[in-house]
């Protein structure tokens, strides 16, 4: 199976923001992000409390947790944002770079039972099976990992048909170790 595919700027934002952030082996990564400066927050602001004998004013502990609240709040809220915005950057600035002005140029995928070869108007690379270590299909993408930051990111809508995807998808499932 051979497919002509393009990648875009926002192809790699998704699967950047999606394999450094959103993947579900970062979940202990992503609460542990969020989680740890709040906590060590909160440690200082008891500490304070304490430290001043105020630990038994009521009016001081409400202000506290009002305080504590409204930041941890709006730091789950923010941080989302904040990681997009911080990827963007980083993928703007990666694109940018002379020797990286290819990856968004036309080539073709050849899928078979030897693996992976992708061709383009200067290159040619050949990925065997045994190199792809994971397979995730998310949203309108599949992505082939081969290693845990580094992937082959394929579009659904640069297959033929919803066929052929399912097809790939199938060849992809029998030949590599999940």
């Amino acid at each position: 199976m051979r497919i002509n595919y393009k990648l875009t700027a926002n192809d790699l934002y998704n699967a950047t923001y999606y394999v450094s952030w959103k993947s579900p082996e970062k979940r202990w990564h992503r609460i542990l992000a969020t989680a740890m400066p709040m906590l060590v927050l909160l440690a200082l602001m008891l500490f304070d409390v304490w430290d001043e004998n105020l630990i038994n004013d009521k009016k001081q502990i409400l202000w506290l947790g009002i305080t504590f609240g409204f930041i941890f709040v709006a730091s789950i809220v923010l941080t989302p944002f904040y990681l997009k915005s911080v990827t963007d950057n980083k993928i703007n600035k990666f694109l940018k770079k002379d020797n990286n002005a290819t990856l968004l140029d036309p080539k073709e995928l050849d899928i078979n039972e030897n693996g992976l070869t992708e061709i383009s108007n200067d290159d040619e690379k050949h990925y065997p099976w045994q190199s792809i270590i994971k397979m995730r299909e998310i949203n309108q993408y599949l992505y082939l990992y081969l290693n845990p930051i580094t992937v082959i990111v394929l579009r659904k809508d640069m297959f033929d048909s919803e066929q052929d995807f399912q097809s790939a998808i199938v060849l992809i499932k029998a030949n590599i170790t999940l």
